[in-house]
């Protein structure tokens, strides 16, 4: 059951610092870095750059138009300006800048170089992360974190998680944004345990891999999978999930699969984790080194408030529960998916007069859905497939989370007896 963490005692003495270059480890800087790449090279490229590109790069693989050969890397060719995209995102997430090293990546070509270029700067100044948002309102956001913050809060978790604290962390959600940044990368380098990247595996291989006393590191998307695929956890086994609301009927699932326990993370990009909770439908305490004093929710390192993205139902024990998100955005894999801007995006499509975008079905696997009233002659003389796979082709250049996964048609979007919008099957 959720409990509150009291703080530590005031005259206790304060944590020992973390050195500058010390608390992000060759292995998570490594990680990070080739998930980076990835994930820019595919902004630029409109496409997904999976495990079967990224498993096979090394610290030989090269980054300029030279690459070829053993290691292979992003077709990037002559393209300059992609690289130094490439460049710009790992400066900015690292704040390379602050020592001068970013001009270094642009003369060496080798992701081993960008590893060493990034830990000397660390070693000579450390003390701002910068993620990205998900781009739930529109383009994703920089948001940037002091270091010391991120440290405290991954400091915490060991309380969180009792004695599956010291066990090894099987890492699914990815290193370069915050949850898995914190959860499977620095709070297990920070505890001195062994982390394995999953990332590349099957959807039920981190279930079969985990052994008692391990952390698993996951969404409510990447959970569902698993059981979807059959899943069966050994005994004393911990799981984590964020990014998105965990469905009651998920924590049932898990718990017959096997999983000995389930612990949720309330957060988001901008606040970092805020609440914590370990049973279904109970409202969460705040993490380790947060306070909650029925009204907000303030850092107890230095008295700063952070702002839930959602309404807040306060307790009276210091604890809370989410009441709806403020900005309206739904949750996708995961991933916070503004709805309004699919609608936008699909009525500059010439065949579209009107639609509407929702959530379709509940749970970790809901996908978008749309509904969509053709223009006039749009679909005439035409089967509805094909405006089907002009719009699935127009929808392409959105993030995956983005695109709907079913389309239904009519004259005029669907309204209830008040003539107010309604939902459809």
């Amino acid at each position: 059951m959720t409990a509150q963490i009291d703080a530590p005692c005031a005259d206790a003495p304060p944590a020992a610092p973390v050195a500058a270059g010390g608390a992000i480890s060759s292995p998570l800087l490594a990680r990070v870095i080739d998930a980076l790449v990835a994930e820019e090279f595919g902004r630029i490229r409109g496409r997904t750059v999976g495990p079967a590109e990224w498993t096979r790069w090394t610290a030989a693989t090269r980054l300029d138009e030279d690459a070829a050969g053993d290691a292979p890397c992003p077709a990037l060719g002559a393209d300059s300006l992609a690289r130094l995209e490439i460049i710009a995102r790992v400066n900015q997430f690292f704040h390379l800048h602050e020592t001068g090293a970013e001009d270094y990546l642009v003369v060496r070509p080798t992701l081993g170089d960008w590893r060493d270029i990034v830990a000397a700067s660390l070693r000579l100044r450390a003390e701002r992360i910068t993620f990205l948002t998900g781009g739930s309102t529109g383009a994703p956001k920089p948001i940037t974190h002091a270091l010391a913050d991120l440290v405290e809060e991954a400091r915490g978790h060991r309380a969180i998680l009792g004695a599956a604290g010291g066990g090894r962390v099987i890492a699914l959600a990815p290193p370069q944004h915050i949850y898995g940044f914190l959860w499977g990368g620095l709070a297990p380098d920070l505890r001195g345990v062994e982390t394995l990247d999953g990332r590349a595996w099957g959807p039920a291989r981190a279930a079969s891999e985990a052994r008692e006393g391990d952390v698993v590191i996951a969404t409510p998307f990447l959970w569902d999978l698993m059981l979807r695929s059959g899943a069966r956890f050994r005994p004393g086994v911990t799981g984590v999930t964020s990014t998105a609301p965990a469905p009651e009927a998920l924590w049932t699932a898990l718990a017959e699969a096997g999983l000995g326990r389930l612990v949720e993370i309330y957060g988001s990009s901008e606040t970092g984790g805020l609440g914590w909770r370990d049973e279904a439908g109970a409202p969460f305490a705040p993490l380790p080194h947060l306070a909650c004093d029925g009204a907000e929710i303030r850092r107890r390192r230095d008295g700063a408030r952070l702002a839930p993205p959602d309404r807040i139902d306060w307790r009276g024990d210091g604890c809370f529960a989410p009441a709806g998100r403020l900005d309206g955005a739904v949750q996708v894999g995961g991933v916070n998916v503004s709805t309004e801007r699919v609608r936008a995006h699909l009525l500059r499509h010439p065949g579209v007069a009107d639609c509407a975008v929702r959530l379709g079905g509940a749970g970790a696997g809901a996908r978008l859905k749309a509904f969509v009233v053709p223009a006039s002659g749009a679909a005439a003389g035409s089967p509805v497939q094909s405006l089907v796979q002009s719009l699935e082709a127009h929808c392409a250049a959105l993030p995956a989370p983005e695109r709907p996964a079913r389309f239904a048609f009519g004259p005029g979007l669907p309204l209830n007896a008040m003539g107010k919008p309604t939902d459809w099957n």
